[in-house]
């Protein structure tokens, strides 16, 4: 997260999760359960994109009222979404024999050609809508069509997207509503996937590795492809060109059960998919495209700094057992008061003898629109070992979740928190979480911290850090056991 290497800033937020559970399987072989994952938001985010990374899980099945006749894929990697097209105003078919627009980008032969554009296997279908229909619409008003390695295809179908593409700028923004019209509801929020015309598993990988090892017409492969759904045998953990596959127990149904074939019953006309729109009337939730077509989330103006002023006290007079301070006492300097977004490490209590527990709190002062933290500590570990992280008031175990590294033999310790939907952002002042430590030997430690801070779009917001120290004192418990004891 310090590095910037969340997805989200690598790439450009936005996801299709959709899961199905027990779909209709009137005639056999069909993939009776999936769960997908498709980055794309079929805005002008990535309408110029031909490819898109994705992630499939799904359950296949020879006859779906008999478990044992059913196996499980899993792999992922980039999916093949093909050209991009308009249509004529109003026609909102995606079918092979609508008149389509081509919209031609240099960025579809990046990779590699375009494969038969006529046969249409993949598309990025983008019907010209002139004329809204009735919220929610019960057609799909975009395709998408994919076809990946691993050879399957499934089609990413939106109800509502959030507007026409620019065939003259396909990246150029275009939307149905404005911000403002806290009643449209064309906000990319009902999504749903076809997975036709088929999913393939082929008899080999990689030209001589077959996919049922021990010819008992189950699938057992397990192994890495690249991006591409190619066979790649020199991976030994996940990345780029590491994509894990599993074809898990899948009975070989296809030329002569060396390969199997299975397709989703195309479910089309019935159940209507979910609106994941839960915004109450009134109100407007789904906003993020917006601030994406200004060039990103503007910058929040923090409000005018007010000062802080001490509560007034009456002054404590000196008696016999508190000599007033003389002409060359120095008073303790007071705290600054933070003026800007500042991370306060607070060390309680700050002087502490071996085998007690101290705790540091991570506060906020005149935070402004944070969603997310990641803090490291730095310690000396021969004083203060870490135990664990604590809530606090703006991240804790209700509204957020936590990444914690766990304390490092070196003294560092990095945590993170992220609150979760829909929990608003934070501002004002308040405790992050906390750190506790044991004390475990007698010396003085600085408590130094370096600290990010992000927004709700992953955005860094800006942060200044004002460190603490501890004192172990001169005395262990030990030590001072041994001068009680001996006068």
């Amino acid at each position: 997260m310090a590095n910037h290497q969340m997805e989200n800033d690598l790439k450009h937020e936005g996801y299709v999760w959709v899961v199905r559970r027990d779909q209709p399987c009137p005639n056999g072989n069909c993939v009776t359960d999936f769960r997908v994952q498709v980055h794309a938001i079929m805005g002008a985010a990535d309408m110029p994109v031909r490819y898109h990374s994705f992630s499939i899980e799904a359950r296949v099945c020879i006859n779906a009222s008999q478990p044992s006749s059913c196996g499980i894929v899993r792999y992922g990697g980039w999916i093949d979404m093909g050209r991009l097209f308009t249509t004529q105003p109003n026609d909102i078919r995606c079918t092979h024999d609508v008149q389509d627009i081509p919209i031609p980008l240099a960025a579809d032969t990046l990779y590699f050609p375009l494969d038969r554009p006529a046969s249409r296997d993949e598309i990025r279908c983008h019907p010209n809508v002139a004329t809204l229909p009735t919220y929610p619409p019960r057609n799909p008003l975009a395709e998408w069509w994919g076809h990946a390695g691993g050879e399957t295809r499934f089609q990413v179908r939106s109800f509502d997207p959030i507007g026409n593409v620019d065939t003259a700028n396909p990246a150029n923004w275009k939307f149905f509503c404005s911000e403002a019209d806290v009643n449209c509801r064309y906000d990319a929020s009902i999504f749903s996937i076809f997975i036709g015309y088929t999913l393939h598993i082929h008899e080999f990988v990689g030209g001589n590795t077959r996919v049922d090892s021990n010819g008992d017409g189950r699938t057992d492969y397990r192994g890495y492809f690249s991006r591409w759904g190619g066979l790649n045998t020199s991976c030994t953990g996940a990345g780029l060109d590491c994509v894990p596959y599993q074809y898990d127990n899948v009975v070989l149904n296809f030329s002569n059960n060396k390969e199997a074939r299975y397709a989703q019953n195309d479910n089309r006309n019935g159940s209507y998919p979910v609106d994941y729109d839960i915004s109450p009337p009134g109100k407007k939730w789904i906003t993020w495209f917006y601030r994406y077509a200004n060039g990103g989330n503007a910058t929040p103006v923090p409000p005018t700094a007010t000062a802080v002023v001490p509560p007034t006290s009456t002054p404590v007079q000196p008696t016999a057992t508190m000599p007033p301070p003389t002409a060359t006492s120095v008073p303790p300097s007071p705290t600054p008061v933070p003026v800007g977004p500042t991370l306060i490490v607070s060390v309680n209590p700050s002087t502490a003898i071996t085998g007690s527990a101290v705790s540091v709190d991570l506060s906020l002062a005149n935070a402004q629109n944070v969603y997310g933290l990641q803090t490291t500590c730095q310690v000396n570990p021969a004083v203060l070992a870490g135990v664990t992280h604590a809530d606090g008031a703006i991240f804790n175990g209700s509204n957020s979740f936590f990444v914690d590294k766990g304390f490092q033999p070196d003294g560092s310790w990095t945590v993170a928190a992220s609150l979760l939907q829909p929990n608003p952002a934070f501002s004002g002042d308040g405790v992050a979480y906390s750190l506790t430590y044991n004390v475990v030997g007698a010396a003085d430690s600085d408590v130094v911290c370096s600290a990010l801070a992000v927004d709700g779009n992953g955005q860094e917001l800006p942060l200044t850090v004002v460190n603490g120290s501890f004192s172990g004192g001169l005395w262990s418990l030990r030590s001072q056991q041994l001068l009680w004891s001996h006068p």
